[in-house]
């Protein structure tokens, strides 16, 4: 709710890193759920830097943006070949 706050007229797209960079951190399903609500709701882009979504550890799990049902028009998946490796 804080977050939706923060949304004006001028918002175009909300940017995350999943997992995190430096500190790992990993969206929750759920928190990417509730992200695909607020981008739909106010016709924004969800941009995710998900370079490092193989790099999961402790029995994680990774939930993609791309796997959010219904999110197809707002979803932007950014990926690079040479980080992974």
């Amino acid at each position: 709710e804080e977050f939706e706050k923060l949304i004006t007229a001028k918002t175009k797209a909300i940017l995350i890193c999943n997992p995190g960079n430096p500190t790992g951190y990993l969206y929750s399903k759920d928190e990417i759920k509730k992200l695909a609500h607020i981008v739909k709701k106010h016709n924004l882009f969800l941009i995710a830097d998900e370079v490092y979504r193989e790099f999961v550890y402790d029995g994680n799990e990774f939930y993609s943006i791309m796997q959010e049902e219904g999110l197809e028009d707002y979803a932007i998946m950014i990926d690079s070949v040479s980080k992974r490796y």
